[in-house]
């Protein structure tokens, strides 16, 4: 049976650290997939800059403002914080001031650890830190300025489509000077999130049916980022 690259590794993962496991570097690819993790809680915006490895993550575990996406459910929590601090604790430290005895095996499933230890936290498929922050975003084309970030997400937030019909919301979009390029990006870097629900029927409004609702909403981190840039 074969398996995808994408069925193990998180996207940050594969495309950060697999290619250095490719060419052989495996402690530097060890290494890295650890230090997306530590990216990763500091693009949640809630670990110091000042702290590494498994001082960082006793930090963050410890402060109680981070919760896990724990698959196996949140009775878990307190285990997957016991993961994390065993990880850095035991690979991280070891990858950062040794690292000679990772081999390519070792390197393999210290990346899987990392993709596992990045669902946790709920990282982004892309790394706001590693493009280099708004600025990065504006040399790499996608946007003209931090104005237009900022205005992209304010119209972005709240906005619902109904019944999956997206013609009025695309119209407005680009009437407005975006594009799904720029939309897609806002998801990527984990800044909004998509909403579904639906409605109950209104039988005294004569609407017999459910109706189905998307609503683009500010993740955690889309509102942190907009807060930080209204105060520049």
């Amino acid at each position: 049976m074969e398996i995808q690259e994408n069925e193990i590794f998180h996207l940050r993962i594969i495309e950060t650290c697999l290619p250095l496991y490719k060419d052989g570097y495996y402690q530097h690819a060890a290494l890295e997939s650890m230090k997306q993790v530590e990216m990763a809680l500091r693009e949640r915006g809630i670990a110091p800059k000042d702290r590494f490895g498994i001082e960082l993550v006793k930090w963050v575990m410890g402060s109680g403002e981070i919760t896990l996406t724990v698959p196996l459910g949140d009775d878990f929590q307190e285990k997957a914080r016991t993961l994390f601090k065993g990880a850095f604790g035991y690979y991280r430290n070891y990858a950062a001031h040794d690292g000679a005895k990772i081999d390519k095996t070792i390197c393999f499933r210290i990346m899987v650890l990392s993709s596992e230890l990045l669902d946790l936290v709920g990282a982004s498929k892309r790394s706001f830190e590693n493009i280099g922050g708004v600025n990065g975003m504006i040399k790499a084309g996608m946007f003209k300025n931090a104005e237009e970030f900022i205005d992209l997400l304010n119209f972005l937030n709240g906005q619902q489509i109904i019944e999956e019909d997206y013609s009025e919301y695309e119209m407005e979009l680009e009437g407005r000077g975006f594009n799904g390029t720029q939309v897609e990006a806002m998801f990527d870097f984990g800044f909004i999130r998509l909403d579904e629900w639906k409605t109950a029927p209104d039988y005294k409004a004569g609407i017999l049916d459910s109706t189905l609702v998307d609503q683009i909403e500010l993740t955690h981190e889309g509102v942190r980022i907009l807060e930080e840039l209204n105060k520049v």
